[in-house]
């Protein structure tokens, strides 16, 4: 593992990531037929030197097809696997593990010279099919199982890890924790007990609780709030708080509770980590009109970075590349622009408006 951390992390020798992607596998049929595979080049790496690292969320598929490949290598830092590292993928059954897809990004890490987040271990939704059949498994055989599981993974060198994912109810109820198949399975102090094992797998990396719709204020905001103080009192080792970041562009943008909760997050000592960032154009008046998307997504942004006025922003990572494989591309009939790269491979305004956090944080 040693050698494979100073592989990832090591960047005075590199080769050019350009010159890294010479070779690389290309698809039949390639995901993307870019007029213009576009990448904003060294200058941006450059421009990101001592602040937030800059990533991406990736498939194997991305990797493997070179116009995507060059955009991710040219401008991100850290690649964030979309879907190759949950356990629904990856452990097929109780005593076999399958890291093969996760395998293609992160030699694609290695080569290019990007770091990889740990994405995700702990997810209501991506539950391994065995397990919720074994209902002859007791409390202490399934965290035995997890321990195991998380033991594998520490073959990898994670430059930040999504330990816990969504645990939070969305409304109050019974209570703060979502009711899920981990809390019924692992009990009320699973988040506490699973961050413990994260540590002790991996004894320095970052480890983050992430989680969605914490940017809207309402009950979720302090029900987060309340969890991390527990932990913290606790001494569970949580490093820092990820927020999914899945906006809506609007006209007239604002997060009126945000700036005081990132305070309130920062003042227990847990870094900020933007983790899954895109911007819906649900809201826009004329979503067929990409300047006015574009107008709306950039205002929004700017008006979400700038709650964080003050507070050190570790990593940045968007939802995907480019707008063409987007989550919320298709959704109904609207024409969805969430991401910094269009569906041709060019950066937009939302690139810009990230580039500018990067230059003047």
């Amino acid at each position: 593992m040693d050698g494979l951390g100073r592989q990832l992390h090591g960047t005075d020798n590199q080769v050019r990531r350009r010159d890294m992607l010479v070779g690389l596998p290309i698809f039949a049929s390639s995901l993307l037929a870019f007029d213009h595979a576009q990448s904003v080049g060294a200058t941006t790496r450059e421009r990101f030197a001592g602040k937030p690292k800059l990533g991406t969320a990736v498939r194997k598929e991305d990797v493997a097809d070179q116009a995507i490949a060059r955009i991710i290598a040219d401008n991100f830092s850290i690649v964030s696997p979309e879907r190759d590292l949950k356990m629904s993928v990856t452990w097929p059954n109780r005593s076999k593990y399958d890291f093969s897809g996760f395998d293609t990004i992160y030699r694609f890490a290695q080569r290019t010279g990007l770091r990889v987040r740990g994405h995700t271990l702990i997810w209501h939704n991506s539950v391994p099919g065995w397990s919720r059949a074994a209902v002859s498994v007791s409390r202490p055989q399934m965290y035995r199982l997890i321990e195991g599981y998380a033991g594998a993974l520490g073959r990898y060198a994670f430059c930040s890890w999504d330990v816990v994912n969504e645990a939070l109810a969305d409304a109050s109820g019974k209570g703060d924790l979502r009711d899920s198949f981990w809390l019924r399975s692992l009990g009320e102090n699973y988040i506490a007990e699973i961050f413990a094992i994260a540590r002790s797998i991996h004894p320095s990396t970052p480890l983050i609780y992430n989680d969605y719709g914490l940017e809207f204020g309402g009950f979720k905001q302090q029900a987060a709030l309340r969890l991390l103080r527990r932990l913290v009192d606790k001494g569970v080792p949580i490093s820092g708080l990820g927020l999914q970041s899945h906006l809506f562009a609007r006209d007239n943008p604002a997060f009126p509770s945000l700036w005081r909760f990132v305070e309130n997050v920062t003042a227990l000592g847990i870094g900020i980590y933007i983790t899954e960032l895109d911007i819906s154009s649900k809201y826009v008046a004329d979503h067929r009109n990409d300047e006015d998307i574009d107008l709306a997504t950039e205002r929004t942004l700017n008006a979400y970075l700038s709650c964080f006025a003050g507070a050190r922003i570790r990593e940045i990572t968007t939802w995907g590349v480019t707008d063409r494989h987007s989550w919320l591309n298709p959704q109904g009939h609207l024409r969805q622009r969430p991401l910094p790269f269009d569906a041709n491979g060019r950066p937009k305004r939302m690139w810009t408006a990230i580039e500018n956090l990067a230059v003047d944080r």
